[in-house]
Order: structure tokens, then sequence, then C-alpha cells
């Protein structure tokens, strides 16, 4: 049987506002992805947090 691991949330917003990033900080993360969102950083966020690859 696979082993559970961390729950990993992921928040996207086109928001910059400090008003808006401030909930969100408070939050248990490992990192703050910035726009663009692309495949590299999705692929980058996947197997940095879930062991996870892209398919090609």
């Amino acid at each position: 049987m696979a082993e559970i691991g961390p729950t990993v949330v992921v928040i996207l917003t086109t928001s910059v506002h400090l008003r808006n990033l401030t909930r969100p900080a408070l939050l248990p993360h490992a990192v703050l992805i910035h726009k663009p969102l692309t495949r590299e950083k999705v692929a980058v966020l996947l197997q940095a947090h879930c062991q996870h690859q892209l398919p090609v």
C-alpha cells in the first residue's frame, strides 16, 4: 500500500496586491510561484512536492 504524504495546497491568483496576499501567506507553504504559470513551473512544483512528473 502506498504511503500518503502531507497535503499540498496550491493557490492560484492573479492578484499581486499585498492585501490579497496576506491571508495566503499565513498558510503553510513551501514556495510562491509568480505569473506567468508555465508548464516548467508546474513540473517543478509537482516533482518537488508530490514526487510526480507531467506526462510528455
